[in-house]
C-alpha cells in the first residue's frame, strides 16, 4: 500500500529534487566543499636534508607555513581536491608542485641558486669599498666579457660600455689614440683635460702629447688591453674627494690579472687590422691657379701621383701579438704576459711600434700574510706625419698647379719624398 502511493507521488517530488540537485540548470542549492590539508617535508636537493624556515603557500589563498625544525610543514583548511604549492626559500629556486587535499605525505626538493655578493670598487683609500656605500658614482667594465669583439685598445674597452663616459674617435694616424671626456670639460681652470689614470692602484702618466690640432698620443694607449682584467671609472668633480682637485675630470682605475693557483694556463692573441683613406682623389680638393693671362688650371695631385707611379697614400697594416702564462700554488701565484706592436699608417712618414710586458706576483708565506708585487714595462716608439708647412697634407692642398713643371711638381714646399726622409 506505502510502495503504491510513494509511486503516485513520485511525479510530485521530481520537481523538488530538481531544485535541490548541486548544479542544477534550475538553480540549485551549492553543497560545501569539503576542506582537508595537506602536509609533507622540504628538502635540500643537494644533501637531501630538511631545510628550516621554508615558506609554503598555496597559491589563490592566504594559506601557508613555515616548515619547522625537521623541514616538516602542515596547512589545513585547504579546499578543493588538487592545489598548487609554491615553495620559497632564501638561498634556493623557488618552486611550485601540484598536491591533492589530504595527502600528508608531500616531499619537496629544491635546488640551490647562488647569491648575488655586493659589488667592490677599489678607490684612493686603503682595501675595497661597497659600491653601494660609496658617495661617487662609478661605473665597472668587465673585460672578460668584452672578448666576443676584437679590442685593440684601451678605449675600445671604454667605448659605449661605461655611462657619461664619451670617446671620441681619433684620427686614424698610427700611434695615437681617441680622446676620452668623462661627463664633458668639467674643469676651466686644470691645464689637462684627460682623466687621471691609475694601475693597480699607483697613478701613471696621463699627459696626451700633441700641438696646433695634431693628431694626440695618450699614455693610455701603451697599456696592452688583454693583460686588463676590469676597468672601474669615477665619474664627475666628487672623485676630487679621493683624488684630490687633478681628478676634477674624472678617475680611470685600470687593475690587471693575477694568477690563480692550478696547473700553467697559456693564452695566445694575434690581431690585424688595415687603414686607408678612402676615396683621397674625390674628397680633397683640386688645386687652381690663374694665369696672367686669366687662365683657370686646376690640378688634382692624388690623380698626378698616382699615374706618376708615387702614390701619395698606401694601406695601413696594424698588427697585435700577446701571449700570457698565469698559474701557481697555494703558496705562490703568477701572472706573466708580453706583447708587441707594431703599426704602418697610410703615408710612408707614419709607422711605429709598440713592447709591453708585465708580471704579478702573490706570495702567501703564512696563511695570515700576502704579498703582492706588480711590475710592468711599456717601450713605445712612434713617428707621426710632419705638421704645419712642412707636412704633406699641407703641402699638397697649398699647392699650386704653376709649378707642376718644376721640382716641386706642384706641392707647396717640395714632393713627399723628400719630406719623408
Amino acid at each position: 500500500m506505502i510502495g503504491h502511493r510513494f509511486r503516485r507521488l513520485l511525479p510530485f517530488l521530481w520537481p523538488v529534487v530538481a531544485l535541490l540537485w548541486p548544479g542544477s540548470p534550475f538553480g540549485g542549492f551549492e553543497v560545501e566543499a569539503q576542506t582537508g590539508g595537506v602536509g609533507g617535508v622540504v628538502l635540500s636537493q643537494q644533501s637531501l636534508e630538511p631545510l628550516v624556515g621554508a615558506q609554503v603557500a598555496v597559491e589563490g589563498t592566504t594559506l601557508g607555513g613555515l616548515t619547522n625544525a625537521d623541514g616538516r610543514f602542515r596547512i589545513e583548511g585547504v579546499t578543493g581536491t588538487v592545489v598548487q604549492l609554491r615553495v620559497v626559500m632564501l638561498g634556493y629556486t623557488a618552486t611550485t608542485v601540484e598536491a591533492r587535499v589530504g595527502a600528508m605525505d608531500l616531499r619537496i626538493v629544491l635546488d640551490q641558486s647562488a647569491l648575488e655578493l655586493e659589488a667592490l670598487v677599489v678607490t684612493g683609500t686603503a682595501g675595497d669599498n661597497r659600491k653601494r656605500v660609496l658617495g661617487n658614482s662609478v661605473a665597472k667594465i668587465d673585460v672578460a666579457a668584452t672578448r666576443a669583439a676584437p679590442v685593440m685598445s684601451v678605449d675600445e674597452l671604454l667605448n659605449g660600455r661605461a655611462t657619461g663616459v664619451v670617446v671620441q674617435q681619433g684620427s686614424g694616424v698610427a700611434g695615437t689614440g681617441s680622446e676620452i671626456r668623462i661627463r664633458g670639460r668639467s674643469s676651466m681652470q686644470q691645464t689637462s683635460d684627460a682623466p687621471l689614470i691609475y694601475i693597480d692602484g699607483i697613478r701613471v702618466n696621463n699627459r696626451v702629447a700633441g700641438q696646433f690640432g695634431d693628431p694626440a698620443v695618450s699614455r693610455l694607449d701603451d697599456i696592452d688591453p688583454s693583460s686588463i682584467e676590469s676597468i672601474e671609472v669615477i665619474k664627475g668633480p666628487a672623485a676630487a674627494t679621493l683624488y684630490g682637485t687633478e681628478a676634477s675630470n674624472g678617475v680611470i682605475q685600470i687593475i690587471t690579472k693575477r694568477g690563480q693557483a692550478g696547473a700553467a694556463r697559456w693564452n695566445i692573441t694575434m690581431r690585424q687590422a688595415a687603414s686607408y683613406f678612402n676615396d683621397a682623389a674625390t674628397r680633397l680638393e683640386k688645386n687652381y691657379w690663374v694665369s696672367p693671362t686669366g687662365a683657370v688650371t686646376e690640378a688634382n695631385m692624388v690623380e698626378l701621383e698616382a699615374a706618376r707611379g708615387t702614390p701619395i697614400f698606401s694601406t695601413g697594416h696594424d698588427q697585435v701579438l700577446n701571449l700570457s702564462v698565469s698559474g701557481g700554488t697555494d703558496a705562490l701565484q703568477y701572472f706573466l704576459s708580453g706583447g708587441a706592436t707594431t703599426d704602418t699608417g697610410v703615408t710612408p712618414d707614419n709607422h711605429g711600434g709598440r713592447y709591453n710586458a708585465r708580471l704579478n706576483l702573490a706570495v702567501s708565506p703564512t696563511p695570515k700574510l700576502k704579498i703582492n708585487a706588480t711590475t710592468g714595462i711599456v717601450v713605445s716608439r712612434y713617428r707621426l706625419p710632419m705638421q704645419g708647412n712642412s707636412g704633406v697634407l699641407p703641402s699638397l692642398q697649398r699647392g699650386s698647379p704653376s709649378t707642376l713643371d718644376t721640382p716641386n711638381r706642384g706641392w707647396q714646399t717640395a714632393p713627399p719624398e723628400t719630406l719623408y726622409d
